[in-house]
């Protein structure tokens, strides 16, 4: 009867401590999956100033120019009346891909000077004579 009592005893005590060793782990592995959920949204976009509307004028451009990123990876951009939706994403520091119908492809942006109200957009960085174009924030009319 005693090595009843004691190996009942020793049985609940294991049983009682196996679902806290459980919550333990979960909460470890909740822990663990936020913290990589944060890696991942910060990973997605390094570029928070970025995000919005961005213009450029005929004068400095060449052409009228509007584009729009979002932070789901969406992209919008008018150039001289023509307009194409596509995506971008972060492609290396100071860099994004934009992918739109005309370049499935994608073509890699070099984005300097970023501040809230101006950026700096250069379409071809690999080139010879790489161009960088001054973009600004839209202004309300």
């Amino acid at each position: 009867m005693k090595y009843l009592t004691i190996l009942t005893f020793v049985f609940f005590t294991v049983a009682c401590s196996k679902p806290a060793a459980e919550e333990e782990a979960n909460q470890a592995e909740e822990a663990g999956t936020e913290q990589v959920e944060a890696a991942v949204e910060e990973v997605t976009n390094p570029f928070p100033d970025l995000m919005g509307k961005w213009a450029c004028d005929a004068a400095t451009a060449g052409v009228d120019v509007a584009m729009e990123l979002k932070d789901d990876g969406s992209f919008w951009m008018s150039m001289a009346g023509n307009e194409q939706n596509g995506s971008w994403e972060a492609s290396g520091e100071n860099m994004i891909k934009v992918i739109v119908p005309t370049a499935k492809d994608g073509q890699i942006w070099e984005v300097s000077d970023l501040t809230p109200e101006s950026v700096g957009i250069c379409w071809n960085p690999t080139s010879d004579k790489p161009k960088t174009i001054p973009f600004t924030r839209p202004t309300a009319e």
